[in-house]
C-alpha cells in the first residue's frame, strides 16, 4: 500500500515528517516522499525525490529500507543523504532533536496528524477534530497534535476543550524549536482569549517568517477577536500580496468577512460572504459555506430585511446541522430568535434563545452561552420581569468578561443599562451606556456607537436634559443612516420626536414619529411601531385632537398585547386613562389606571408606579374623591422621592400639588404653590414647555379656587396666550375653561 507524504506547499514551516529535508533548499525545489509496505508487515521502503519546481525534473532520489516502527529514523537518514548529495551542510544536532520533537512518535500518529492537519486547512474542523483526537491517542505527548486539536475545538465552538488541548500542547512543548514553542503559546493564548498576548506571539512569528500564511492568519484572527479591526485589515492586506496560492487562500476571505461584521459594515459583510460562498461551493467546503450563510443571515437582520434573514438563517441552520457544526447551528438559531424578537414574537424568541444557549452550553462555548442568555434577558425585560432580566444580564456580562469578548461586553452593558433605565437607576445606566459607547468607538463599530447614543439620548430625556438628548439622538440617527441601517434609525427618530415635542416643535415631532412608524411597519418591528403610535397619540392629545389620540393609543396597545409586552401595554393604558380624564370620563380613567398599577406592581417597575399613582389621583380628584386621591399621592411620594427621572418626578409633583391645594387649607395651598413654582423654575430652565405650562395651569387653577382670584386669572390668561402661541392646544383649552 502506497501513502503520499508530500509536504503541503501552503505551509513552508509545517511540522511534517519532511520538514527537515526541505529546510534550506529554497523555493526552487520541492521534496516529494512516499513509503511502500513490502508485504510482510515488518519492512517498508522510503523514497525521497527532489524536484526542480521550475522544470519539473527529478534531480535526485534517495531510497531507504527498514522497519515501519522506525519510519521517522528512515526519513531522517534519507534526508541527510539527500542533503549530502546536494552539498548542503548537515542539520545541527540540537536542531535535529528539536525537529524530531515536532513529529509524532510513530507512523499511526503521524498519519492521523497529517490527515487532521489537512482537514483543518480545508475548513473541515469536525473531521480534523476526530483525526487529531486519534493522533493524540496514538502519541499522547505530541505537542503539535494538541495545538491543532485546540484549533479544531475552537472552530467548533468548544471553548473549554480548546483551552484544555492548548494547555496540553504547552505542557509537551519544551523540546520544540523556539519558533514552534511560540506558536504553541500563541495557540494557548488564543484559546483562553488572552488576545494581547496572542497578538504579541503571532506578531513575533510573522516578523520572523513574513511569508508564512498560517502565522499571518493567526495574527489577523487574534486582532479581530481583540476588536483591532484596522490592524487586522492591514495584516490581511499583506497576506493578499503573497504569491499564489497563499494570497488566494480562502482563509483570508473568511477573516475579511469577520472583520467587516465586527465593525458593523453589514453591506460589505453580505458582499464578502456571498463571494466566499461562490468560492466554497466548487471546492465542496460545506463548513465554509455554512459560515458564509451565518454571516449573511445576521447582516440581513441588522439591515432590517427580516424576511430575507429568516430564509438564509434557516438554510444556515440546516447545513450546520447536516455537517455536525453545532456552534454554527446555535448561531443560526440565535439570529433567527433575534428576527422573531424584532417582529415582536417574544415567546418564540425566548424559546429559540434557550435552545441556542443549550447547544452552546453542551459544547462549552462560554461566549455563545453569554450571547443567548443576554438576548433572553432582553425578552424577559420587555415582558416586565426586570429583576430576573437584570440578574441574567449580570451573569452574561461576567461570562463575556471571562473570555474577553469586547463586542459582547458592549452589548450586555448596553442591555443592562436599558434595564436600569426602566428601574429608574439613571446614573448607573448612563455610566454603562457610556462604557459601551467607549468600547464601540474604540472598536470602530458604527452600529454599536449608534445604539449606545440612542440609549444615552433616552437617559438624558428622562433626566430632563433636552439639549444633551438632542445631540445624542442626532448623532445616532446620522450614524445609522450612514451605515445603511435604515431600519434601526426608527429608534433615534422617536427620540428626536420626543425632543421636539418637549420643546413645542410639534410639526417636527409629528414628522419624526411618522417616519419612525413607517420604517418600523416596513420592517415588521412591532415594538417600535407601538412606541411611535403611543407618542403620536400623546402629540395628538397635546394638540387637542382627542379622537386621533384615542385611535393611536388603541392601535399601540393592540400591538403591545400581540407581542406579549404586558408592561408596555399597561403604559399605554395609563395614557388612555389620562385621555379619559380629558374627555370628562374620570371613572374610566380610574379603572384603567388601577389596572395598570397592578401590572406595574407585579412587575416591580417602580418608575411606572409613580405615573400610575399620579394619574389615578387626578382621576379620583376629578370625581371629588379627595381622600382617595390623597392616599394615592401618599403611596407614590416615597417612590417619586427616589427617582432620578426629573420629568416623571415633575409630573408627579404637579398632581400632588393639585391634590394638596384641593383641600382648601391655606397652609396646603402655600405648600402647593411653592412646589409648583419649583417645578416651573426647573422646567423653564431645561426648556420642557409641556411641564412648564401644566405647572402654571395647576397653580392658576388653585389660585382661582382657593387663593387670590385676580392672580389666578392673570396667570391663566398668560398660560392661555403662551400655550396657544406654542401649539399646546389642550392646555390652552383647559386654561380658557378655568377662566
Amino acid at each position: 500500500m502506497k501513502n503520499d507524504l508530500s509536504l503541503p506547499e501552503t505551509d513552508s514551516l509545517a511540522p511534517d515528517t519532511l520538514a527537515r529535508v526541505r529546510k534550506n533548499l529554497g523555493s526552487d525545489f520541492v521534496v516529494l516522499g512516499s513509503y511502500l509496505d513490502l508485504g510482510d508487515g515488518s519492512e517498508i521502503r522510503v523514497d525521497l525525490r527532489l524536484q526542480d519546481a521550475k522544470t519539473g525534473q527529478i534531480v535526485s532520489t534517495v531510497t531507504r529500507r527498514g522497519s515501519e516502527a522506525h519510519l521517522d529514523d528512515l526519513i531522517t537518514l534519507a534526508g541527510s543523504e539527500l542533503r549530502g548529495k546536494l552539498g548542503v551542510a548537515p542539520t545541527p544536532a540540537a536542531e535535529e532533536v528539536a525537529v524530531r520533537a515536532e513529529l509524532p512518535a510513530n507512523v499511526e500518529a503521524a498519519r492521523f496528524y497529517s490527515e487532521g492537519l489537512q482537514k483543518l486547512r480545508n475548513f473541515e474542523p469536525l473531521a480534523a477534530r476526530d483525526l487529531l483526537q486519534k493522533a493524540v491517542a496514538a502519541d499522547p505527548r505530541h505537542a503539535m497534535s494538541y495545538a491543532n486539536l485546540a484549533a479544531a475545538w475552537k472552530a467548533l465552538g468548544y471553548d473549554q476543550k480548546a483551552v484544555a488541548a492548548a494547555q496540553k500542547a504547552v505542557e509537551f512543548s519544551s523540546g520544540l524549536r523556539h519558533e514552534e514553542q511560540l506558536r504553541v503559546q500563541g495557540q494557548y493564548y488564543e484559546a483562553s482569549h488572552q488576545w494581547e498576548k496572542a497578538i504579541e506571539a503571532y506578531r513575533s512569528l510573522c516578523q520572523g517568517s513574513p511569508d508564512n500564511l498560517d502565522y499571518g492568519l493567526r495574527l489577523a484572527n487574534a486582532q479581530i477577536a481583540a476588536s483591532k479591526v484596522p490592524e487586522a485589515l492591514a495584516t490581511l492586506a499583506e497576506l493578499r500580496r503573497l504569491p499564489p496560492p497563499q494570497g488566494e487562500d480562502l482563509r483570508i476571505d473568511v477573516d475579511e468577512v469577520m472583520a467587516a461584521n465586527e465593525v458593523s459594515d453589514y453591506k460589505r459583510t453580505i458582499s464578502l460572504a456571498t463571494a466566499l460562498a461562490e468560492k466554497a461551493k466548487p471546492q465542496g467546503a460545506r463548513y465554509l459555506l455554512g459560515k458564509s450563510l451565518q454571516f449573511r443571515c445576521a447582516a440581513l437582520r441588522n439591515l432590517g430585511d427580516l424576511k430575507g434573514a429568516t430564509a438564509v438563517c434557516q438554510e444556515a441552520r440546516d447545513l450546520s446541522a447536516a455537517i455536525g457544526d453545532r456552534a454554527g447551528e446555535a448561531a443560526a438559531i440565535n439570529t433567527t430568535a433575534n428576527v422573531l424578537y424584532d417582529e415582536g414574537d417574544l415567546d418564540g424568541a425566548r424559546k429559540l434563545y434557550d435552545q441556542a444557549a443549550s447547544i452552546y452550553r453542551s459544547i462549552g462555548s462560554t461566549a455563545g452561552v453569554a450571547a443567548a442568555t443576554d438576548n433572553a434577558a432582553s425578552v424577559i425585560s420587555d415582558q416586565g420581569d426586570l429583576v430576573t432580566a437584570r440578574k441574567i444580564s449580570v451573569e452574561a456580562l461576567a461570562l463575556y468578561r471571562e473570555v474577553g469578548d469586547q463586542t459582547g461586553i458592549g452589548q450586555t452593558l448596553n442591555n443592562l443599562a436599558a434595564q436600569m433605565v426602566q428601574a429608574g437607576d439613571l446614573s448607573a445606566a448612563e455610566k454603562n451606556f457610556q462604557a459601551a459607547l467607549d468600547i464601540w468607538r474604540a472598536m470602530g463599530s458604527p452600529d454599536g456607537v449608534a445604539t449606545a447614543l440612542t440609549n444615552i439620548g433616552d437617559t438624558r430625556m428622562a433626566l430632563g436634559e433636552i439639549g444633551g438628548a438632542r445631540g445624542a439622538y442626532q448623532e445616532s440617527l446620522e450614524t445609522f443612516r450612514k451605515n445603511g441601517e435604515n431600519s434601526k434609525s426608527a429608534y433615534p427618530l422617536v427620540g428626536m420626536g420626543d425632543v421636539y415635542a418637549a420643546s413645542g416643535e410639534f410639526a417636527k415631532a409629528k414628522k419624526s414619529y411618522e417616519e419612525s412608524l413607517q420604517i418600523s411597519r416596513e420592517t415588521g418591528e412591532k415594538h417600535e411601531s407601538a412606541v411611535a403610535l403611543a407618542n403620536l397619540g400623546s402629540l395628538s392629545m397635546q394638540q387637542g385632537d382627542l379622537i386621533a389620540a384615542q385611535q393611536n393609543y388603541q392601535e399601540s396597545i393592540k400591538l403591545r398585547n400581540e407581542i406579549g409586552e404586558k408592561s408596555g401595554a399597561a403604559e399605554v393604558s395609563l395614557l388612555l386613562a389620562s385621555l379619559s380624564i380629558e374627555e370628562a370620563n374620570p371613572s374610566e380613567g380610574e379603572a384603567l389606571a388601577r389596572k395598570a398599577l397592578e401590572e406595574f406592581r407585579a412587575a416591580k417597575i417602580s418608575e411606572s408606579q409613580i405615573s400610575a399613582h399620579a394619574i389615578l389621583a387626578q382621576a379620583l380628584l376629578a370625581q371629588g374623591k379627595l381622600n382617595l386621591a390623597q392616599k394615592e399621592i401618599a403611596l407614590g411620594k416615597p417612590l417619586a422621592a427616589k427617582t432620578e427621572q426629573r420629568v416623571l418626578r415633575s409630573q408627579f409633583e404637579i398632581a400632588a400639588a393639585e391634590v394638596l391645594a384641593a383641600s382648601g387649607k391655606p397652609a396646603n395651598l402655600q405648600a402647593a404653590t411653592a412646589s409648583l413654582k419649583a417645578v416651573m423654575q426647573e422646567a423653564e430652565k431645561k426648556g420642557i414647555l409641556g411641564v412648564l405650562y401644566e405647572a402654571r395651569l395647576a397653580l392658576g387653577k388653585a389660585e382661582m379656587k382657593h387663593g387670590n382670584k385676580e392672580d389666578g386669572r392673570a396667570r391663566l390668561a398668560e398660560v392661555e396666550r403662551d400655550a396657544s402661541a406654542s401649539g399646546f392646544v389642550l392646555i390652552r383649552r383647559k386654561a380658557a375653561t378655568a377662566l
